[in-house]
């Protein structure tokens, strides 16, 4: 038995509601905090830090990482989805870390919770093994991404020195609330009593979330403004300005979303880590995979590979294309989970994208691609049509002249992704 197969044989049997979205799962956090008791210790002087929100959550996770090994720290990721492999989930200085090791950490935790008479899911899991692999690495600074939500994610289990709010959305309506109010309530409770804590500005939740961390106890602190901000061929130029510091930045071959995670990461490891010094002139721009990632097609037509899946990730994505490929055609395959707004989300695309290819994606509950493309029928897209799979639609991208944007999911953009690398 391989590695991959010896994963795979771990992770079978755990609920896994990032592609099932089951209504069967336990929200709570007691199967995380009885997991974590009595994990390695960490070294000390790590921090730790946890990123929630909705959008831009795991470009936050991947600017920490590359700011602070820019300064020479060892550093521990933990991020989801996966793109390709599960193995993406748990980095140690930019890099997967190896199978063995994560099966080593899988093993350890599942007969953990074997001992403790606990079935933890699927994220649970790979939760604590990240926590007991980066522990046990001795890394310098570790950023954990929020899976779901915030107040009963796994990662809310463990302890950190700060947390990171990125942008809100409203998403998940069926378990987090059916307002950008509930649904921020819910992502508030990350933020831990006597820790900084940095949000990106949003007259819309600000409030609130200030109200939350002055009940909590949690001491919010200032994000630099992005000022003097200029294109550049690919990128940007500009200033994080704050009332104690003006620090100016170059970006290079970099998309408008990336502005904020630069400019929270850095709040971060200022406080943190104080006595660092960050390369910004140029940024060491994190790889952004599947995040308006562009791939050469067969042609002179690129294919833009992006995990949006809410109407603002996918209003980012437009505003991208419009920036980069201005004028041209765009056709788009698409899948989106079953419980997310793909009728809003679709709205977006309908001024800028001529033809629409709807596919099913293995391993995942998907709105029918056939009711995606009757809707679509009926907002004027006869072209709309379902492909029988990720790869038959990027072979009908492939022959006509467009851009091709991929897009709706990550385990889509994952699944595109592998066919095209696979092709290369």
């Amino acid at each position: 038995m391989n590695a991959d197969q010896r994963l795979d044989e771990l992770l079978a049997g755990l609920e896994n509601y990032e592609r099932t979205r089951s209504a069967a799962v336990d929200w709570s956090l007691d199967k995380a905090y009885a997991l974590l008791s009595g994990e390695p210790a960490r070294p000390s002087g790590c921090h730790w830090v946890q990123v929630g929100g909705s959008k831009g959550k795991g470009t936050a996770v991947l600017y920490l990482e590359a700011l602070a090994r820019s300064a020479g720290l060892r550093t521990g990721a933990y991020m989801s989805p996966h793109l390709q492999h599960v193995g993406e989930r748990v980095r140690i200085d930019g890099e997967p870390v190896p199978a063995p090791v994560l099966i080593q950490a899988l093993e350890a935790v599942l007969e953990k919770a074997r001992q403790l008479g606990i079935e933890p899911s699927f994220f649970e899991a790979m939760t604590v093994a990240a926590v007991r692999i980066f522990a046990e690495a001795g890394v310098d600074f570790v950023a954990l991404e929020v899976g779901l939500g915030g107040r009963l994610d796994a990662t809310t289990a463990v302890p950190v020195d700060g947390t990171i709010l990125t942008r809100m959305e409203i998403e998940h309506a069926d378990l987090l609330g059916t307002t950008l109010a509930e649904i921020a309530q819910e992502k508030a409770h990350i933020m831990r009593p006597g820790k900084p804590a940095w949000i990106q500005p949003d007259p819309a939740v600000d409030q609130l979330l200030r109200n939350h961390a002055d009940r909590v106890g949690a001491d919010l602190r200032e994000v630099p403004a992005v000022a003097e901000l200029e294109a550049t061929v690919g990128g940007f130029t500009g200033i994080l300005r704050t009332a104690e510091y003006a620090e100016p930045f170059e970006l290079v071959d970099a998309s408008g979303f990336e502005l904020p995670a630069l400019a929270l990461s850095h709040a971060c490891l200022r406080v943190l880590r104080p006595a660092c010094d960050w390369a910004l002139q140029p940024v060491d721009r994190p790889s952004l995979p599947g995040r308006f990632e562009v791939l050469d097609g067969p042609d002179r037509w690129p294919f833009v590979l992006d995990g949006a899946h809410t109407p603002g990730s996918a209003e980012q994505v437009v505003s991208e294309l419009e920036r980069r490929f201005s004028q041209q055609s765009v056709d788009l395959l698409f899948a989106c989970a079953q419980g997310k707004q793909w009728r809003e989300i679709l709205r977006v695309f309908l001024p800028l994208v001529d033809r629409f290819l709807i596919t099913p994606v293995d391993g995942m509950t998907v709105v029918p691609p056939a009711e995606v493309v009757e809707w679509l029928h009926r907002q004027g897209k006869p072209e709309a049509r379902v492909v029988e799979s990720p790869q038959v639609g990027l072979d009908e991208l492939k022959r006509c002249p467009a851009i091709r944007l991929v897009c709706g999911s990550f385990y889509l953009a994952g699944a595109a992704r592998s066919h095209l690398l696979h092709d290369d």
